[in-house]
C-alpha cells in the first residue's frame, strides 16, 4: 500500500461514483487524503458511496453536483478548501458520443473547463485529468508512446484530446500550474472486496460486460468485431490493465506533483496487450464454461492493435502494472458472484 508522501490535505474526486473514481476514491482515503467527491450519478449508482465509506472504513464528503453547475462548483471548493483535483467525471460511450457529439462536447469540454476556471480562482495549482489512449491517431503502430501523433476518430476521444491541449495551454501560461494527463488504455477487473466493480446494464457497450451478459443469459451469443484483423487470431488485441494497477497510478501521479509545474502526458497501460479470444478463454478457463461467440464485420475506425509504451511511467512515477489478465478476469468474476 500506498505511504502518503506530499501534503496535499483536501483532494477533490470528480466521478468519485463512478468505475475508476469509486476505486480511487477508496484508496485515497485509505492513504489518509481528505477526500471530497461529487458525481450526478448519470453513470453509477447512488449506493455506491455506502460502499466506499465501508471497503476504505472511512468517511468523506461526497455532494451530488454536476461539471457544468460552475456556482455549485465555486461553493464546494471554496468551502472545502481544495488544494488538488482529480477529474473522472464525463460521459465515456464511444458508440454514444458518435449519436451525441453535441451532449459529449457540452458535458466533457465545457464541465472540464468549468473547472480548470476554479482551479484558477482558488488557486488550485494540481489537477490531475483521466485521458484516454482514443487521443492516438490510428497511423501509429503499437506500442504507443506519448509523444506519438495524436488525432481521435470519434467525438468522445475528442473531447478527451480537447481537454489535454486547454490543460496544456493553461500550464503555458500559468507557470506555477501543473497538470498530468493519464492517458489510461482498457481499464477491468474489481475491487478486492468483491463489493466494487464496473457496473453492468443494458448501455455496457465493452468487452467484459459483454462476456458476462453471455455467460448469465444462455440464449446470449457473444459478438466479436472482425476475425481477420493482422494478429495472432485475427482478433483486436488491447492493453487490459487492472483497475487497482490504474489506482495506483493515480495516487503515484499525485505524489509525483509535489514539486512539479507544467503539463505531463503519461500512458497507464501494462505494455503488452492480450487479445479479445485470449480474454474469452481466461473466462473459459477461471469459470470452466463455453461462451457461444459470432464473428460479425469490423467496426468502423477499430485498431487492430493497440498497446502502451509505459517507460515514462516506469521512470517519472516510478510505476508500473503488476496484475496480469487472470487477476483482472477473476476479480471481475467475484465482484459479479460468478464463482
Amino acid at each position: 500500500m500506498f505511504k502518503k508522501k506530499n501534503n496535499f490535505n483536501s483532494i477533490l474526486v470528480t466521478g468519485g461514483g463512478g468505475y475508476i473514481g469509486s476505486h480511487t476514491t477508496i484508496s485515497l482515503l485509505k492513504n489518509g487524503y481528505k477526500v471530497t467527491a461529487i458525481d450526478n450519478f448519470s453513470n453509477c449508482k447512488k449506493s455506491v458511496i455506502n460502499k466506499i465509506k465501508r471497503i476504505s472504513n472511512n468517511n468523506f464528503y461526497f455532494y451530488k453536483c454536476d461539471i457544468n453547475n460552475y456556482k455549485k462548483l465555486v461553493s464546494i471548493v471554496k468551502q472545502k478548501k481544495i488544494q488538488a483535483i482529480i477529474h473522472f467525471a464525463g460521459l465515456k460511450s464511444i458508440e454514444d458520443s458518435n449519436l451525441n457529439p453535441q451532449l459529449y462536447f457540452k458535458n466533457n469540454v465545457n464541465g472540464s473547463i468549468n473547472l480548470i476556471k476554479v482551479s484558477k480562482k482558488y488557486k488550485i495549482k494540481k489537477f490531475i485529468f483521466s485521458s484516454s489512449a482514443t487521443v492516438y491517431h490510428q497511423s501509429n503502430k503499437a506500442p504507443f508512446r506519448e509523444n506519438y501523433k495524436l488525432g481521435a476518430t470519434n467525438p468522445y476521444g475528442e473531447t478527451k484530446l480537447k481537454v489535454e491541449n486547454y490543460l496544456k495551454n493553461f500550464c503555458k501560461y500559468n507557470k506555477s500550474f501543473s497538470a498530468i494527463c493519464l492517458r489510461y488504455f482498457n481499464p477491468i477487473g474489481a475491487d478486492v472486496s468483491g463489493l466494487l466493480g464496473e457496473e453492468v446494464n443494458s448501455r455496457s457497450k465493452n468487452l467484459i460486460p459483454n462476456i458476462y451478459k453471455a455467460i448469465v443469459n444462455k440464449k446470449a451469443i457473444l459478438k466479436i468485431f472482425g476475425k481477420n484483423h493482422n494478429t495472432k487470431d485475427g482478433t483486436c488485441i488491447r492493453d487490459f490493465i487492472h483497475i487497482n494497477d490504474l489506482v495506483n497510478g493515480h495516487l503515484s501521479a499525485l505524489n509525483y506533483l509535489k514539486n512539479k509545474n507544467g503539463w505531463f502526458a503519461i500512458n497507464l497501460g501494462t505494455g503488452k496487450g492480450y487479445s479479445v479470444l485470449d480474454v474469452v478463454k481466461c473466462f473459459k478457463k477461471i469459470l470452466k464454461i463455453k461462451i457461444k461467440i459470432k464473428y460479425t464485420k469490423k467496426r468502423k475506425g477499430d485498431l487492430s492493435v493497440s498497446y502502451a509504451k509505459v517507460d515514462k511511467a516506469r521512470k517519472y512515477l516510478r510505476w508500473k502494472a503488476r496484475l496480469n489478465l487472470y487477476n483482472m478476469c477473476k476479480s471481475f468474476c467475484l465482484w459479479k458472484k460468478l464463482i
